[in-house]
């Protein structure tokens, strides 16, 4: 396991789209209409988010 690696993948794979999302459903969180469906929509986002990290955490792990 190779932790530099990991680590740089989860910096930028995870956080800056982590904080655009959020950003942007705190924005969105201004028209009440659309409140409930934002909270799930930035869940939804999230979860690709790991996901995908322990994908190419995997991917990297099987081919060192």
């Amino acid at each position: 396991m190779n932790i530099k690696t990991d680590l740089q993948y989860t910096c930028v794979m995870f956080f800056p789209r982590f904080l655009l999302f959020y950003y942007d459903s705190m924005m969105r969180q201004n028209n009440k209409i659309h409140n409930i469906y934002n909270i799930y929509n930035i869940y939804n986002n999230v979860n690709k988010i790991f996901l995908y990290i322990n994908i190419k955490r995997d991917y990297l792990n099987m081919n060192t």
